[in-house]
């Protein structure tokens, strides 16, 4: 673990350079997949894309986050990413019990920290069709093309495909709001993970999954992933809803809980 904390020191002393989350050498060596394929020369096929608007200043992507709250997304980013090469394991659901606990921000930074630990390619993906937010998030236009138009509209899945420039974060976004219900479970979804994991081979791809207890959707969707964070919001999350969501992840590589809008620090 001392790669993990000299990692974190420097994360502290990085003020000058929107908050870069400067790492030990340690730290790539720690997640690549198999010593002899490294994918530092990863050709992404995204288009770059500069945002219309100022990002959502809670991203890391901004200066105005506060350290502490870096300090402990970074601390996060180290800590999954160490499990998820434990587990041999490339893809990750960022989940909930109920709507509203966190979960975009929390994918969303987790994305951004782990792609400037890297300093490589990672991939976030928006999988609420129905109240999409990464627009506002990323300061993208309002008519965004994503997922929708991939389903509906036939748009090729690499047309879609976009990232920040001056950054190794990747998007791909929910696109414009649907009303249909259960989307998650069809095979032109199923389909589009298997296409962005071929795509990203070795890449981290985090999904931005709905809450599990609010629709299907999110249930649907898991057998397509092979690890799972849980975003708890404190005081509104009850213990049952929450035992509840660990029995439905079980099977789905749950790595751990993450207590979100806390109060208090222990």
């Amino acid at each position: 673990m001392d790669w993990l904390q000299k990692a974190l020191d420097k994360s502290k002393l990085n003020d000058q350079q929107g908050f870069q989350f400067q790492t030990s050498a340690n730290l790539k060596n720690a997640f690549n997949l198999d010593n002899n394929d490294l994918t530092v020369d990863f050709n992404n096929p995204a288009r770059q894309t500069v945002p219309a608007s100022p990002f959502d200043d809670r991203l890391l992507l901004t200066k105005q986050f506060d350290k502490s709250s870096i300090a402990a997304y970074n601390f996060l980013s180290a800590k999954t990413l160490q499990l998820m090469k434990g587990h041999n394991v490339t893809t990750l659901a960022v989940t909930s019990a109920t709507t509203g606990s966190g979960t975009t921000l929390t994918a969303a930074n987790l994305a951004i920290s782990m792609s400037r630990a890297l300093h490589e390619t990672v991939v976030l993906v928006e999988l609420d069709l129905h109240k999409p937010v990464f627009h506002q998030y990323f300061g993208l236009d309002d008519n965004q093309k994503g997922l929708s138009e991939y389903l509906f509209d036939n748009e090729s899945l690499k047309n879609l495909i976009i990232q920040i420039q001056n950054t190794d974060l990747t998007l791909l976004t929910a696109g414009q709001a649907l009303k249909q219900a259960n989307l998650l479970g069809s095979k032109k979804i199923r389909h589009a993970s298997l296409e962005l994991k071929s795509i990203y081979q070795n890449q981290i791809i985090i999904y931005d999954l709905p809450a599990l207890l609010d629709s299907e959707d999110a249930l649907a969707f898991l057998p397509n992933i092979q690890s799972t964070i849980l975003v708890v919001e404190e005081g509104v999350n009850s213990t049952a809803q929450v035992n509840q969501c660990i029995e439905i992840l079980k099977n789905h590589e749950l790595l751990g809980t993450v207590l979100n809008k806390a109060k208090y620090i222990a």
